[in-house]
């Protein structure tokens, strides 16, 4: 089992956003507190409304800030590569549960081969935009610093 840590920025922002749900005094749920994505059983949203005595109203701010942490979580790249090498699902608190569907494992695969092609579509399209119009840099100025001193 192959688990893909996720890049310091995105969990840093998922974290941010389910904490602004559950509000600054609460504990994180378990699987937010690994730098791994893990394959999060069926009904986890629900549990965490629970857990966190938040309503099932998508119009409630703190509801929606954890539904956005929660697919953001769920759409990156290192949770489907985790739904690809992992056997079993995993509760929020990182308990085992059910295996992972055959039909979920190839969902996933479809995700990250649709995920890395706009990558590289994205990147494509940035060289060419660079290529276009290549960034204006100004000839660098030495610098006399230290004890080197130009020959007269």
């Amino acid at each position: 089992m192959e688990l893909r840590t996720f890049h310091p920025e995105l969990i840093g922002r998922i974290r941010a956003l389910f904490q602004k749900g559950i509000g600054p005094d609460r504990e994180l749920p378990p699987f937010l507190k690994l730098p791994v994505a893990v394959p999060l059983a069926i009904g986890s949203s629900e549990v965490i409304l629970d857990r966190y005595d938040l309503p099932e109203d998508l119009e409630d701010p703190r509801c929606k800030a954890v539904d956005k942490a929660l697919r953001l979580y769920c759409r990156s790249l290192q949770y489907h590569n985790a739904m690809t090498s992992c056997a079993n699902r995993f509760t929020i608190d990182i308990r085992t549960d059910a295996p992972i569907a055959d039909e979920h494992r190839r969902g996933s695969e479809s995700c990250i081969r649709t995920i890395l092609k706009r990558r590289r579509e994205a990147r494509a399209a940035r060289a060419a935009r660079e290529a276009d119009n290549p960034p204006e840099t100004t000839p660098r100025q030495p610098t006399l610093s230290g004890p080197y001193q130009p020959a007269p």
